[in-house]
């Protein structure tokens, strides 16, 4: 098993407030009224306040094909991913060549080799360092992440959990579909990354984890891949798939610790946007305040795939509500359609 020690987040350069997207956007769709209208009041229920992107509107406007993304991601992320990663270890007094292993989540764009194979360079990890890049767990990597640490960890040993997202990369200027509208209106840019030992005696210890692989419903979230690049795929159908599956996989998840859903004090869900949020507290009957983290990260960042629940434990860490002996469930949402779970109890 493994703890949390410490999280660490970066935000890329470009800042916008919601009045600075709904004024691209009326521009962007001022040949289709009825769908900038639709996007517009997307905006605006969103609840999100501001967003970061690594590069300006004007840039991901005129985006084209997958290579060019490819590459800008390989210009844009390699340094967000440095930035976070040393700031985690200087901050916690850590030496690259401390640590073990190296887990990487992305789903911004596909890139091979993993941008993590720059970070080995850029700090000096150990050439031996155990690499694990994650792609297609998408808005979920977050959550799988922290689960793949707490299975490779050994005694003594240290683990990195990374994230970097340029959801920005994924926009698509003749893709007037919902799902594109809905996702242009809540999708942000960040990095994120958290350090884990095997020390369960201080930190939050990783108690256990599971996946539910939602039957037929890959179709709810997910990419298109073309010829311009990944168009984003977003099914109207999905808060009700959660309300419908979340409870039960929960509470056989938590029966396995013999515990019930009343038992868990804090709730740690993806922030995936306002629907997703609401459908998962009013399925478990979770009281806002017990997850008031989500919201807030929704709010100040929007949805930034894998590193939004990152986001989240980070400033839940940075209340210091959780008591030694609490417990916190963290859910994190994503494609396929799975739903995951980790329960962290503070020592």
């Amino acid at each position: 098993m493994a703890s949390i020690r410490a999280v660490s987040t970066v935000l890329p350069k470009y800042e916008y407030s919601r009045d600075d997207i709904c004024k691209v956007g009326d521009a962007w769709l001022s040949d289709a009224p009825h769908q900038r209208d639709l996007f517009l009041r997307f905006v605006s229920s969103s609840q999100i306040s501001r967003r970061h992107f690594a590069i300006p509107l004007e840039q991901i406007l005129g985006l084209t094909g997958a290579g060019e993304r490819s590459k800008l991601f390989q210009s844009y992320g390699r340094p967000l991913l440095k930035d976070v990663a040393a700031l985690l270890l200087q901050n916690n007094g850590t030496n690259a060549q401390d640590i073990d292993h190296l887990i990487f989540t992305s789903c911004s764009a596909p890139v091979i080799p993993s941008i993590d194979v720059g970070l080995v360079d850029d700090l000096e990890f150990r050439r031996s360092v155990n690499r694990i890049p994650v792609y297609q767990h998408g808005c979920a990597g977050g959550v799988i992440g922290l689960a793949i640490a707490s299975r490779v960890l050994k005694p003594k040993e240290k683990a990195i959990l990374a994230a970097v997202e340029l959801c920005s990369l994924v926009y698509q200027a003749r893709d007037l579909t919902g799902g594109n509208l809905v996702g242009s209106a809540i999708f942000g840019d960040g990095a994120a990354a958290v350090l884990l030992d095997s020390d369960e005696s201080a930190g939050l210890r990783i108690v256990d984890s599971c996946s539910h692989l939602v039957p037929d419903s890959a179709a709810l979230m997910g990419y298109n891949s073309e010829d311009d690049g990944p168009h984003l795929r977003l099914d109207r159908a999905l808060p009700q798939a959660l309300t419908e599956n979340a409870p039960p996989f929960l509470r056989s998840f938590l029966a396995k610790q013999q515990l019930q859903i009343q038992d868990i004090k804090w709730w740690l869900f993806h922030p995936g946007g306002v629907k997703v949020l609401a459908a998962l507290e009013n399925a478990l009957n979770i009281n806002r305040d017990r997850s008031r983290w989500s919201w807030e990260v929704l709010e100040r960042f929007g949805n930034m795939s894998s590193c939004s629940i990152l986001f989240v434990i980070e400033s839940f860490l940075r209340s210091e509500a959780i008591k030694p002996g609490e417990l916190a469930c963290v859910v994190g949402v994503g494609p396929g359609l799975t739903i995951e779970a980790v329960l962290l109890q503070a020592q």
